[in-house]
């Protein structure tokens, strides 16, 4: 609402905003992590599919306020002839829950929904030692591709693609977005950010003449990451 009244035309939220800001993974389970079972289930318990009630706010949002949001949640993955069938809570239909994706929603400024771009390069650091709570990520199910679509801002078309944090380290997720026609990359991120990173991401932008945008947290409740290094939302030209 308030990017909207600032007069922005898209707005990135940071990656799986849908949990919130606390290390981005619901923490019931942490104490369990040798249990892969319970963890599991925890999160497929917190994921919503695609027409869930998260995503239908927000186009709702974006409908009243006139303004696209790159939207990030903790999918739910649903078998294909179970969601033929109408059948998308688990508990009710008896199915057992896949992992849910690492997801980001584009939805544009009519609410209509235009792609679902799930994380490809899943980060699975932090499995040991007392940054455990990283690993939870490793949990999640992959992405397979990154899909463009085109964005109507003010009566032009840009073409859109998305990644997610940890895809940034990879050089063929710009490749790939900037080989489908992508003009603009939204990237939702959650994760300190040395200021290093600043010239890792403008050289993904300058490499494959696209702009990127990424938003991030504004701080950690973690205390084992570095809250200092929170913030620094980045974008960059294709210069």
């Amino acid at each position: 609402v308030h990017a909207a009244a600032a007069g922005a035309d898209v707005t990135v939220l940071p990656e799986m905003w849908g949990l919130g800001n606390d290390r981005n993974w619901p923490r019931e389970h942490y104490e369990d992590l040798d249990s892969a079972a319970v963890l599991y289930h925890s999160l497929a318990r917190w994921a919503q599919p695609r027409t869930g009630p998260y995503i239908r706010r927000l186009q709702a949002v974006a409908r009243a306020h006139g303004v696209a949001i790159a939207a990030p949640f903790l999918e739910q993955v649903v078998p294909p002839e179970t969601e033929d069938a109408g059948h998308l809570d688990a508990e009710q239909s008896g199915w057992d829950p896949l992992p849910p994706r690492n997801t980001v929603a584009l939805i544009d400024r009519h609410g209509a929904l235009l792609y679902t771009y799930a994380k490809v390069h899943v980060a699975f650091t932090g499995a040991t030692g007392s940054d455990k709570g990283a690993s939870v990520e490793g949990f999640t199910m992959q992405g397979r591709g990154f899909p463009v679509a085109n964005l109507d801002v003010r009566g032009r078309n840009v073409s859109i693609c998305s990644f997610i944090c940890f895809d940034r380290e990879h050089p063929e997720a710009a490749a790939m977005c900037a080989a489908k026609g992508a003009e603009l990359v939204l990237m939702p991120t959650a994760c300190p950010i040395p200021y290093a990173y600043f010239d890792k991401i403008s050289t993904r932008a300058a490499t494959n003449l696209v702009g990127i945008a990424m938003a991030n947290f504004a701080n950690a409740t973690a205390p084992t990451w570095t809250s200092d290094q929170w913030g620094r939302s980045y974008a960059a030209d294709h210069t």
